[in-house]
């Protein structure tokens, strides 16, 4: 075997054969200009001809379909017909083999454990935990939101999530701005009720979070998702559209992963209009693009994999027109057997999931793809 074919390669390979990929598209997608797969090496791969072939595992099904999408997006003819890819710098979700959704651990979150950051992350702590010995009575209607803040600073600054502290501390940032923005101008904005003796505590905590968010480039980024007053409305639509469908979110997702995208759609929807607010917003929205994207993704490889094509738009023409009938009699118990419950759970929201879809007026790729999964699954009888 020669060693320019990997392990990982060797593993796909497999779980393509697996699958019934012909050889010879097998052969064709290893090829590139600078190495040539002829079909020998393909068919060693086959038979487990060599000791080291035989001791490496066939992909899964999911692994198969990540590859090919990626294929599909180096290729510019084919990139438009592989599915959405997440965003890295939000929250990033996954189907597990249980067949729920869950977060993937974000290797953003281990800068919280470089000496530099961390002696930032730990000042903040305490700053935090000192300003809620204020009481309710002391901290008023920052009460909650400061109490909330405290809860995404563990001790142990690896547990930490870099989204749940910038979105809860992005909250505690517009607090500030609206009392400021108040004390300004009264007849113009709304009350924020601070007493005297707090505002220099509170002010403090919030500078705190804004160095280590300056500090954090994972955090940075965050802070650049700032969109324009148009984007924050529309994407304020888009969230309030898929709302609905958390109502059974547990039905699909692990706990921490229901939890995260609840809090997250419900600080977007209640993120005011200053530049914090359309932070907090921005990043709610794109968290729940890549939920939507990891449900939904699944389901596209399995399409593609019963019928033979990996042109979206063709498969969804081929169910309206009733043209994948004979397919369908594969594809709905295969799609039945591997994800029951994302099954059920399109179908039980599929109103609330294309009300969100019609919102996705800034990706119209994202909107197709997403369109016509539900109609797959609608389909199903």
């Amino acid at each position: 075997m020669e060693p320019s074919i990997s392990d990982y390669e060797i593993s796909i390979i497999k779980g393509l054969l697996r699958m019934n990929y012909r050889p010879a598209l097998v052969q064709a997608y290893f090829t590139r200009p600078d190495r040539l797969v002829n079909p020998a090496r393909i068919q060693e791969i086959k038979t487990n001809a060599t000791a080291r072939v035989a001791a490496i595992a066939s992909a899964s099904d999911e692994d198969v379909g990540d590859f090919l999408d990626a294929y599909a997006r180096a290729n510019p003819a084919n990139e438009q017909y592989s599915p959405p890819i997440q965003e890295n710098d939000v929250n990033q979700f996954k189907l597990t083999e249980n067949g729920k959704i869950t977060i993937v651990s974000a290797e953003a979150d281990l800068l919280f454990g470089t000496p530099e950051i961390k002696e930032i992350y730990d000042e903040l702590r305490i700053k935090a935990v000192d300003l809620i010995t204020q009481g309710h009575n002391g901290l008023g209607e920052i009460h909650n939101d400061v109490s909330r803040f405290r809860d995404a600073l563990p001790e142990d600054a690896l547990d930490a999530s870099v989204i749940r502290i910038f979105m809860r501390g992005s909250g505690l940032k517009s607090k500030l701005a609206s009392y400021d923005a108040h004390k300004q101008n009264p007849e113009i904005y709304p009350v924020v009720d601070l007493e005297p003796g707090i505002v220099p505590l509170f002010r403090d905590l919030v500078e705190s979070f804004t160095l280590l968010v300056n500090l954090t480039p994972a955090m940075a980024v965050l802070e650049g998702k700032a969109t324009t007053n148009e984007q924050y409305l529309s994407q304020g639509e888009a969230l309030e559209a898929i709302k609905p469908a958390l109502d059974g979110v547990e039905q699909i997702a692990e706990p921490e992963a229901a939890e995260a995208l609840g809090e997250q759609i419900s600080d977007g929807l209640n993120a005011p209009q200053n530049q914090s607010g359309r932070n907090q917003r921005a990043v709610a929205f794109s968290s729940v693009r890549n939920f939507a994207i990891s449900i939904f993704t699944p389901v596209y490889h399995a399409a593609r994999y019963i019928l033979g094509n990996d042109k979206l738009p063709i498969i969804a023409q081929h169910f309206r027109n009733g043209l994948a009938y004979a397919a369908g009699q594969k594809f709905y118990p295969y799609l039945h057997d591997r994800f029951p419950a994302i099954v059920e759970y399109v179908k039980n929201n599929a109103e609330s999931l294309t009300a969100y879809a019609e919102k996705i007026i800034t990706n119209q790729q994202l909107h197709e793809f997403i369109r016509a999964m539900i109609e797959i699954i609608r389909s199903i009888p």
